[in-house]
């Protein structure tokens, strides 16, 4: 049996074989096996735990769905192929839920005429300092 931290190759192809015959306890081990590592991929890029564990999930999911396209001639070791598969699920995972933040062009953007310019507004009473300290809240 598989333990967690072992290294053993052969061990591994055995484990990686039997999750390809859709074995649910190989599939389990092989995830508690490489959580920690799926889990330190996937915090560099998650902006909360939530997404992380989201992450990880979409990790394995697509781990679990391209097993068969893994050998070890073609591929290298296992774990970079593990993390290759995990960086290009979080890769999928940020185009799908994080959108871009749209932006326009200086040009689009309308311009304060001076003729509606409130000397007395609350914004003209403030310092440049106290602005910068209210944006950067």
């Amino acid at each position: 049996m598989l333990k967690q931290g072992t290294n053993n190759e052969a061990e591994i192809a055995q484990l990686i074989a039997d999750c390809r015959q859709n074995n649910r306890k190989a599939q389990h081990r092989l995830f508690k096996l490489y959580y920690g590592k799926v889990l330190a991929i996937c915090m560099r890029y998650a902006k909360s735990n939530e997404e992380a564990e989201d992450m990880i999930n979409e990790g394995f999911l697509k781990l679990f769905t391209n097993l068969e396209k893994y050998t070890t001639t073609e591929k290298g070791s296992f774990n970079a192929w593990l993390k290759r598969v995990v960086v290009n699920a979080i890769i999928d995972y940020q185009r799908k839920y994080n959108t871009l933040i749209n932006t326009a062009p200086l040009e689009a953007i309308p311009t304060m005429e001076m003729e509606h310019y409130d000397e007395n507004s609350a914004l003209s009473k403030l310092s440049t300092d106290e602005l910068l300290g209210m944006v950067q809240q």
